[in-house]
């Protein structure tokens, strides 16, 4: 008897001995500490890019403008430039690295230019407003995505044509945008980005002669480089 409660009272000792060194070793209680391990591990999760987004972005664009006669005949090309700047607004949705959303966007634009023809402008081209609805796909590093987009493309565009009495035509045009960009998360909220992009806006025409002007078409072709800031919900 005297042996077993030597020995229970010696295995006592050495569980209160362990826990004693524990607590020695680690000062803060065990529910600080579980608290802590929590926060530490939330900190190191992968950024998740799923949600609904909506932001602003300014940059500038150039285009090149084809005027030819119909049936074909005179022909002359123009560039055009400015600065460009809207609204967008969209969803990405993330998978494992890869993330696929669906975005639109409207920007107001001073983009304009004109032949410079002899005796003064034949021909100019002004951007009036540009829109989109396009699909992304990309794949995040963490904070960091890189992406590519596509999609449907919309434009208010004005043509002037100095020919005769002169003449200005405004359409709003169909076409095409491919581009791509990279996009950075701040934080759980806040982005920003860089993006470049294409465009393919169609032509405009103007087939009935009058006032001396011959029936002609102009085709549209437009870049864009901008910067923007977007908020996370």
């Amino acid at each position: 008897m005297y042996r077993f409660t030597l020995a229970v009272a010696t295995a006592a000792a050495v569980i209160m001995m362990s826990y004693a060194n524990a607590n020695a070793a680690d000062p803060y209680p065990a529910r600080q500490r579980a608290e802590m391990n929590r926060l530490v591990s939330t900190g190191q999760a992968p950024y998740n890019w799923t949600g609904f987004y909506f932001g602003a972005d300014i940059g500038g664009g150039w285009g090149r403008h084809d005027r030819s006669v119909v049936p074909p005949g005179f022909q002359n090309s123009y560039t055009s430039r400015g600065v460009i700047g809207g609204l967008h607004a969209g969803y990405n949705w993330q998978s494992n690295a890869f993330v696929f959303g669906l975005e639109t966007d409207i920007n107001l634009t001073g983009i304009k230019g004109d032949d410079g023809g002899d005796g003064g402008t034949l021909d100019q081209t002004k951007v009036k407003w540009l829109g989109s609805l396009r699909g992304r796909v990309g794949y995040a590093w963490d904070r960091v995505l890189v992406f590519a987009t596509g999609g449907w493309a919309y434009s208010r565009l004005e043509h002037f044509n100095n020919n005769g009495a002169g003449e200005t035509i405004s359409k709003t045009r169909n076409g095409w945008t491919l581009g791509g960009g990279i996009e950075y998360a701040l934080n759980a909220n806040w982005l920003i980005r860089a993006e470049y992009r294409h465009y393919r806006l169609g032509t405009y025409q103007n087939l009935t002669p009058t006032n001396g002007i011959l029936p002609f078409e102009v085709s549209n072709r437009l870049n864009t480089v901008t910067a923007g800031v977007s908020y996370k919900f």
